[in-house]
């Protein structure tokens, strides 16, 4: 036998060793949870005197139908807070899904996944099928970490809540080790951001969202645990039963058995037996058969439900969500409208169809994927079948804002819902610089005095004064208190690098700048800066410039942008709202006195309900001064 078959032979025995290995540890991770559960229904039989059937059948009478409701109730609530577990790693990870889809998915994997015993793989295969786009690894990855945060999290609000019961002093050292060693944690994580394991990147949440666990966490048992307790009978109390529930969810967690079966029940029946005011067994086994059913059943066949029913997961959209490319910027810079350039903002986002071609600046929110303005380059109708088909395979809401009416046509061509929220004022140059005529008088008093003040223009195309800049910026900030988000325009260097800027100066000092996105066929108004210190007509001065400046490059007429349509009793409340959220009436005045052509932009969605829920989310993030979701 020469040395290398020898070595073959070996490895080959050690090949059958492992497999047999292997075969004789998937056959203890399947029978373990059996025998777990009759080794306690065991244990239960010799300590706890069991109930007769008929005691247990009186006692399952005497759950009170409110009792049923309260159950059902607080299940709801329990759940609503499990699926917020998904959405925290869903934004820890960036995965682009919306917050509704991922709450929903989440609810569908524990609720099957806990009544089968094996949340692992049930829970990994439900989130793949009902969000196709994660793919099988971030399936698996999602899985892991939702148990293992959500682990930490009871860990940490149980030993919290055995502290301040006080129940055994064992139990309070154990508690105050563990809060230490998650104390240490939280440090380490917060130091390191991720960790690699096996080749692997490990994101390691924020404080903020370790935070939103553990609360969601304390919701969600909190609320379990009242489902139990509206089902136990009188005579226990809640902060007693809360703790039993908490110790006894352990037990089920470790075991893994289906429902918690066995483990849970012996916790549960130990710790009510020990209590001074010992309840009937026969209501506690009833209590516990209804949790059941209602806690674990119920859910487990709604997931089946929305597995069975749902459509959406099947309907894989071809699009993505991408970040701009130089080629993308450049067809921005050919668009009708220049204000598409928004998309070097940070956060903005490039909706392509399935060519990989551009169709839409996008804004993905919490819950609605927003659009602004009009198609990049595909015609209305395949962008907007585009952005549909996007939007329904991850679960947002479309909403397009600001379009113009061409592309609302096109959508309410496809049985969209439609709505007028502004006006662009597009502005012609010839008047520029003198603005003769009676339109114009209100802006010629105004050149007038920033005249007498010696008010002067300088236009910058690259070497900008930053300094000079972000001082007057930050002196109109803290006169506004804010900036606002979104699709207005915010104070960023690297942004006004790329723009046309106009400065405003009075005693050797920049007063106030304006600047403007610059297409090759189009202008559009971004920022408008003016300090305290400025002159009357400092504003109206430099926006006159510029429309000179763009006269002399041979453009009819420039975007000095939208205006919310004027607050009025017959618009609705999102009109409104929006007006509100932009200071529109101000706006409206200011741009007026330029006589613009006043073009009627839309906002779209494919019915009421997400044209209302769609302008509240970019409401709350012009508000915010936010251009996208955060976490």
């Amino acid at each position: 036998m020469t040395v290398d078959s020898s070595f073959e032979k070996l490895g080959h025995g050690q090949n059958i060793g492992a497999t047999k290995r292997t075969k004789v540890l998937r056959l203890l991770r399947f029978f373990a949870p059996l025998v777990v559960v009759i080794a306690c229904l065991v244990w239960i039989a010799q300590t706890v005197p069991l109930p007769s059937w008929e005691d247990l059948r009186a006692a399952w009478k005497d759950i009170s139908a409110a009792a049923w409701l309260m159950a059902l109730f607080w299940t709801a609530i329990s759940f609503w807070a499990v699926g917020g577990y998904d959405g925290i790693w869903h934004r820890t990870l960036k995965t682009g899904i919306a917050m509704r889809r991922t709450r929903i998915a989440g609810m569908a994997a524990v609720g099957l996944g806990q009544a089968t015993g094996a949340s692992a793989l049930v829970g990994s295969l439900l989130r793949w099928r009902l969000l196709p786009s994660l793919g099988v690894m971030k399936s698996g990855a999602m899985t892991a970490s939702v148990a293992i945060s959500f682990i930490l999290a009871w860990g940490t609000l149980t030993a919290i809540t055995l502290l301040v019961l006080g129940l055994r002093t064992d139990l309070a050292v154990l508690s105050i080790a563990f809060l230490i060693g998650i104390a240490v944690l939280l440090t380490l994580g917060r130091n390191l951001g991720t960790l690699r394991f096996f080749g692997r990147t490990v994101h390691i949440p924020t404080l903020r969202a370790c935070a939103q666990m553990l609360a969601l966490t304390a919701l969600d048992t909190a609320a379990a645990a009242l489902a139990l307790f509206a089902l136990m009978p009188d005579g226990i109390a809640f902060a007693d039963l809360f703790a039993l529930y908490l110790l006894g969810l352990g037990a089920a967690l470790i075991s893994n058995t289906p429902a918690g079966i066995g483990p849970f029940d012996l916790a549960l029946l130990a710790g009510l037996a020990a209590l001074p005011t010992s309840p009937d067994t026969a209501q506690v086994v009833a209590s516990l058969l209804a949790f059941r059913l209602v806690y674990y059943a119920l859910p487990a066949g709604l997931a089946v439900g929305v597995l069975v029913l749902d459509r959406t997961s099947q309907q894989l959209s071809q699009t993505t969500l991408a970040n701009p490319s130089p080629k993308m910027l450049s067809q921005a810079a050919q668009a009708k409208r220049s204000e598409t350039l928004l998309m070097r903002a940070a956060g903005s986002k490039i909706l392509t169809d399935a060519n990989g071609a551009g169709t839409w600046l996008a804004r993905p929110l919490r819950n609605t994927l927003a659009v602004l303005f009009d198609p990049i380059t595909d015609p209305a109708t395949n962008a907007l079948t585009a952005l549909d088909q996007h939007a329904k395979a991850h679960g947002y809401r479309p909403f397009i804002y600001k379009c113009n009416q061409e592309t609302a046509a096109t959508a309410r061509r496809l049985g969209w819902t439609t709505m007028h929220i502004s006006d662009e004022a597009e502005t012609p140059t010839h008047p520029a610089p003198d603005m003769p005529g009676p339109e114009f008088r209100q802006v010629r008093r105004k050149l007038r005095k920033a005249k007498r003040a010696a008010v002067s223009v300088r236009t910058f195309h690259s070497a900008l004064p930053h300094d000079c800049l972000q001082r007057v910026a930050s002196d109109w900030v803290d006169r506004n208190k804010n900036e606002r988000g979104f699709s207005m325009g915010r104070m960023d260097q690297a942004w006004l690098s790329d723009q046309l800027v106009l400065g405003a100066y009075y005693n050797q000092q920049m007063v106030g700048f304006v600047s403007f996105h610059t297409g090759h066929h189009h202008w559009t108004l971004d920022l408008v800066r003016i300090g305290t210190d400025a002159p009357d007509g400092t504003a109206h001065t430099l926006i006159v410039a510029a429309l000179d400046a763009a006269k002399q490059a041979g453009l009819a007429s420039i975007s000095l942008a939208a205006a919310p349509r004027p607050r009025d009793a017959t618009a609705s409340f999102l009109q409104n709202a929006l007006s509100d959220a932009t200071k529109g009436d101000g706006l409206r005045q200011f741009k007026q006195a330029f006589a613009p052509d006043w073009q009627p932009l839309y906002a779209c969605a494919p019915s009421r309900w997400d044209l209302f829920w769609g302008g509240v989310e970019v409401t709350r993030h012009i508000h915010k001064g936010e251009t996208t979701a955060t976490s």
